[in-house]
């Protein structure tokens, strides 16, 4: 055969990764049989390329997605750990609170407790399961005391900023003893930043609003 005239023709074989070249002669491309039959089997070769390529990228955007879903499932997870382990203390401080009394020198039960998630956890869920034992029992005053009686073991360093948050909320509580409380945080807190709370302070008793005088004066020497 006279391959001076011959068309070459390259079609990649995908199964060996390599090219196969064959020849055909001008006066046989368009009758033989052989040829249309080879150009289909490149046309049918193209296909499984498209189609593989497809199917990688489909299953690449798959493994993304599953890793972005597992990462979204271990947060949920995280924080629904977190949100039964701050329930369960915070029952176990509530239970302790409802026994709570103030007995000089005496460390109480919901004291002990405080201490024990600070050493045991972190200051920051001691301040969640606090904050919520707070909000869920602020009409309480023995609730309330007793909490106030276990943050007077801290510095204010050491509850910033929920520690204030509490306190801001507690200066218009409608029970004194609680009131009485809140000045003894402030006073031992010595921290000029809370001096405004205490100035607004809405106090009948006059042994009480002495108290408050002294510790204004306090402060407004530092």
């Amino acid at each position: 055969m006279n391959h001076k005239n011959a068309n070459m023709i390259c079609v990649r074989t995908f199964d060996n990764n390599d090219y196969e070249t064959r020849e055909y002669s001008e006066n046989r491309v368009s009758s033989n049989f052989w040829y249309n039959n080879y150009l289909e089997k490149a046309f049918e070769w193209q296909l499984k390329l498209e189609k593989f390529e497809a199917t990688n990228a489909f299953t690449a955007d798959s493994l993304e997605t599953e890793i972005r879903i597992r990462k979204i499932f271990e947060i949920n997870k995280a924080e629904q750990e977190n949100k039964d382990l701050i329930n369960g203390l915070s029952k176990k401080l509530y239970n302790a609170l409802k026994s709570y009394t103030d007995v000089y020198g005496d460390l109480s039960d919901a004291e002990e407790i405080v201490t024990a998630i600070e050493k045991e956890y972190s200051m920051a869920i001691l301040g969640e399961v606090i904050q919520k034992v707070y909000l869920s029992y602020y009409d309480n005053v023995r609730i309330i005391s007793g909490i106030c009686k276990s943050l007077l073991r801290y510095d204010y360093s050491e509850i910033d900023p929920w520690g204030g948050a509490i306190l801001a909320g507690l200066v218009n509580h409608p029970s004194e003893i609680v009131l009485e409380y809140v000045v003894q945080l402030i006073d031992n807190w010595a921290n000029k930043e809370l001096l405004p709370m205490l100035k607004n302070i809405n106090i009948t008793s006059t042994w009480l609003q002495n108290y408050v005088t002294d510790v204004v004066g306090n402060l407004e020497m530092k």
